[in-house]
């Protein structure tokens, strides 16, 4: 590897959000998707693609945003700018693309006074058929839609291929179109598990091509190692890394206080069982029923266990990590959310300190 490359791979490396392991829940698709929006961004100029911001760099009173694509999209030299979620654009260097060895990925770079959201990566060595995933792009216009619009669609792990051309091992479900390659394709936690790349279609009599039937990324995992290769370090990354535990159950429309499913024990790293519902329960204490780092302010408020499951999915898109309340507060953010106080760590980076309050929508 050159000193180049080296030194550029270490400079992404150490900007990346490597997702640290607990057991959580499964997002809903339209919070997937709230997640997807603020991470996705558009390539115009030469062949139309998807990037996803995947690191950023502060230097001064500015931020070097990395996007990570698909290599055909930039394959020739050309006028390439991108457009972020608050719809500004930034041209790109197109000295400054970086192919990676071997694989259909390329990271590009500009510079902003706006601090952008970066992408959390997952593990998608940990995938399985009929794993759920999500694809997010800016497709090329056709007939129907004759302009470039935000595109985001759900499907399921089909395959997993053990050998490939170009890093393309990841087989799914999800319907796109022309102009989504490079796009991110992400789990049900709002993690970018695949870069999307490629699919199965056919030329229609107008010249536009329809992508149907199955589709192919290349798998995060495939990037990290390009980076991570020859003993370079990649952010706080570590050998023992262990991706999350997905739960997976239904999900309840009803508010705080409504009728919910009765509370009852849970191990570690075991999903809770969810079969016996009661339109009103009596709230619980802070047993070993009750999560520790959920406190319910008001013992007369009727508890409903979906909120834990709503209450994590805020941590998890907040960048907090749950901590028992019953700890040191001066290790802690303190965070109001309906009649329920909820206490997190903050993760580096994050935006909320230690030993501070907040109040947060609860739905939100």
């Amino acid at each position: 590897m050159n000193k180049s490359y080296q030194a550029w791979a270490m400079t992404i490396g150490a900007a990346l959000t490597l997702v640290q392991p607990q057991a959580v829940w499964a997002l809903e698709s339209r919070e997937v998707n709230e997640i997807a929006k603020e991470i996705t961004v558009r390539i115009s100029g030469g062949d139309n693609g998807t990037g996803v911001i995947i690191a950023r760099k502060r230097k001064g009173d500015h931020y070097y945003m990395y996007v990570l694509t698909a290599h055909h999209v930039v394959l020739r030299q050309n006028d390439y700018k991108i457009k972020t979620p608050d719809k500004e654009e930034y041209g790109v260097d197109y000295s400054k693309i970086r192919r990676l060895p071997a694989v259909d990925l390329a990271l590009l770079e500009f510079t902003s006074t706006t601090k952008y959201k970066v992408a959390k990566i997952g593990d998608s060595d940990r995938l399985t058929e009929a794993s759920a995933v999500y694809t997010a792009g800016w497709p090329v216009p056709g007939s129907a839609i004759t302009e470039r619009i935000y595109q985001f669609t759900e499907g399921k792990i089909s395959a997993l291929r053990s050998s490939s051309l170009e890093g393309y091992t990841l087989v799914y479900t999800n319907n796109t179109r022309a102009g989504m390659s490079g796009g991110p394709v992400l789990n049900e936690l709002g993690q970018v598990i695949g870069i999307h790349g490629k699919a199965e279609g056919e030329r229609l009599s107008g010249g536009q091509v329809l992508k149907a039937g199955f589709n192919l990324g290349i798998p995060i995992q495939t990037f990290i190692d390009s980076i991570y290769g020859n003993g370079l370090r990649i952010g706080k990354r570590n050998n023992n890394y262990h991706p999350p535990h997905i739960y997976t159950s239904p999900r309840m429309n009803s508010a705080i206080g409504q009728g919910g499913y009765e509370g009852e024990s849970q191990t570690e790293g075991q999903a809770p069982d969810r079969t016996s519902r009661t339109p009103r329960i009596d709230p619980p204490t802070n047993d070993n029923r009750f999560p520790s780092h959920i406190v319910l302010n008001n013992q007369s408020q009727p508890f409903v266990p979906n909120d834990i499951d709503r209450i994590d999915s805020v941590l998890i898109h907040k960048d907090l990590q749950p901590a028992a309340c019953n700890q040191s507060a001066d290790d802690l953010v303190r965070i109001r959310m309906g009649p329920y106080k909820v206490c997190a760590y903050p993760n580096p980076g994050t935006k909320y300190r230690a030993a501070t309050e907040h109040e947060f929508p609860f739905w939100r």
